[in-house]
């Protein structure tokens, strides 16, 4: 009706996912924007520009959550060692 066609992204690229084109909340950005980039280099580009600052606070959101995860394990691990004795 609009003439208004899915990215190659989904057609041709393999991606699967709803929302917007390279959004920081994927569990597969990297992914993403790395086919995105080879693909689409323009449609990069708007999504670098638009979510840039989104895709640096998640990957530091990412990074602090697998150590906090870490120093867990590590906590319950010196807690069952010490209810050992």
């Amino acid at each position: 009706m609009f003439g208004i066609q899915h990215s190659r992204c989904y057609t041709e690229y393999g991606l699967k996912r709803t929302g917007c084109v390279g959004c920081p909340f994927s569990k597969h950005i990297n992914e993403e924007i790395a086919i995105i980039e080879k693909y689409e280099p323009d449609l990069y580009k708007a999504a670098v520009n638009i979510f840039g600052k989104s895709y640096e606070y998640t990957a530091k959101y990412r990074a602090f959550v697998k150590e906090m995860k870490a120093r867990e394990k590590e906590n319950k691990k010196r807690q069952n060692a010490s209810d050992e004795q």
